[in-house]
């Protein structure tokens, strides 16, 4: 792909990303916008007007429709992106989908599969900060081992309530109803803030319990606090606190990342970061200038639809999720949608399965003995191996409770029963009958 890549922004729902990619877009030599549209014509209207958009309207579907864009930008409100997105993936267009990508699993699940039907670029709204000045400094310290084997993170968010459009009052808009979106101040920005760290360890979310309240804005329909603790497959424990309920102007994030070797540290109100390292012979902390921490992506996504994966190129995977939906699309829509439940509960354990984690345990091999005879026999030789494998429904002792006061035996050491049919080749109907009472 040579010549402009053509972009439709759909939706200004999710203002906040869409109008600065736009403006991004119209400020490339390689990319050219297309159109804009949304609901509302005059919000198109005042946006096509900053940045120079040759066409408007109100039909979300005719963007998706002209053949001539390569990429649809959803920027709808949550509750419509999965119809925006599965049509986009069907037309062939490469996607930039807004966060989170769905309310619920099954939706994610559709987006998901018809990512992979169609073999096009998507690209989540939450991974393009990873290319933010800032982010990509603590991948290349984690990566290199500078702060040694990680153990813990821990992140804070101080915000308040968003605004429907700029300039307008901050009541939370469409974020705020619970129709519309999964959730509120906790699951509108800790998707950033779990991305990261999912990218910075290269593992996935293991376990998450946490909290959610609402402290300030006690009418709305969605939390305006929550507190989570994650747990990574490598056993690196997060702690994340997001917030609507911060006063207006009150806007902080703070991180902390700790090694074995090193601990850094940032803080959005001083602009430093602070980094502390151990065994270089200088033990104290130093104050380094921060690079800039935010970015609408726009390089990263013309590189991945100019040179895509080798699997997004192919017309299906075969129900494998391919790089271009991003591998952990399912988990972290899991993760998304249990957040409310496991609020007061035990930590939840995130499996692979898409209707949740489900184990499967087979009659274990070692517990399978041949006898003489050579058929297979399911005999437990021992209480211990019985009572490990208690779970197992289809073993035929299973469902027995063992009697700990009498010792068992193997079935080769009791006495054998008796054979009627070579007692009655032996010695006629007599000996028959003498067997039968005998095995009684």
């Amino acid at each position: 792909m040579s010549s402009a890549v053509r972009f439709g922004v759909v939706g200004l729902d999710h203002w906040y990303s869409a109008i600065p990619l736009a403006e991004a877009i119209a400020a490339k030599d390689d990319a050219e916008l297309v159109g804009i549209a949304d609901r509302d014509i005059d919000r198109a209207k005042e946006v096509a007007a900053k940045t120079g958009s040759p066409a408007v309207t109100d039909d979300l579907h005719a963007l998706i429709a002209d053949d001539s864009i390569d990429v649809i930008a959803s920027f709808v409100s949550v509750d419509q992106n999965p119809d925006i997105v599965v049509a986009a993936a069907q037309a062939g267009k490469h996607i930039v989908s807004v966060k989170p990508l769905a309310r619920t699993l099954p939706e994610a699940d559709r987006i998901v599969d018809a990512v992979n039907a169609a073999g096009v670029v998507f690209m989540p709204g939450e991974s393009r900060s990873r290319e933010a000045a800032q982010n990509q400094l603590l991948k290349e310290w984690v990566s290199g081992g500078r702060l040694g084997r990680i153990t813990s993170a821990q992140f804070s968010l101080s915000g308040s309530l968003p605004m429907g459009w700029p300039g307008g009052d901050p009541d939370g808009g469409w974020w705020a109803d619970p129709d519309r979106a999964p959730g509120g101040g906790w699951i509108d920005h800790s998707l950033y803030q779990i991305d990261r760290m999912r990218w910075l360890l290269g593992e996935e979310v293991d376990e998450v319990s946490g909290r959610v309240a609402n402290l300030l804005h006690t009418d709305l329909g969605v939390e305006d606090y929550g507190h989570a603790i994650l747990r990574f497959g490598n056993g690196v424990m997060a702690s994340i606190e997001d917030t609507w309920s911060a006063p207006a102007g009150g806007w902080r994030i703070s991180t902390s990342i700790v090694g074995t070797q090193g601990i850094v540290y940032l803080d959005t109100t001083t602009g430093m970061i602070g980094l502390r390292e151990f065994g270089t012979g200088d033990d104290s902390w130093q104050q380094l200038p921060s690079p800039p921490d935010h970015t609408v992506g726009i390089d990263a996504i013309l590189a991945a639809v100019r040179d895509p994966p080798r699997r997004c190129r192919r017309s299906r995977t075969r129900g494998r999720t391919s790089p271009c939906a991003s591998r952990s699309t399912r988990p972290r829509a899991r993760a998304r949608c249990r957040s409310r439940s496991t609020a007061t509960a035990e930590p939840t354990r995130l499996g692979s399965h898409r209707e949740g984690h489900q184990v499967r345990t087979r009659h274990p091999r070692h517990l399978v003995r041949r006898q003489a005879g050579g058929h297979r026999s399911r005999h437990v030789p021992d209480p211990a191996g019985l009572r490990e494998h208690r779970g197992r429904r289809d073993h035929p002792r299973a469902r027995r409770p063992l009697d700990r006061g009498q010792p068992r035996t193997h079935p080769r050491d009791q006495p054998r029963r008796p054979d009627l049919r070579t007692a009655g080749r032996r010695g006629g109907r007599e000996r028959v009958r003498g067997a039968r009472r005998a095995s009684r």
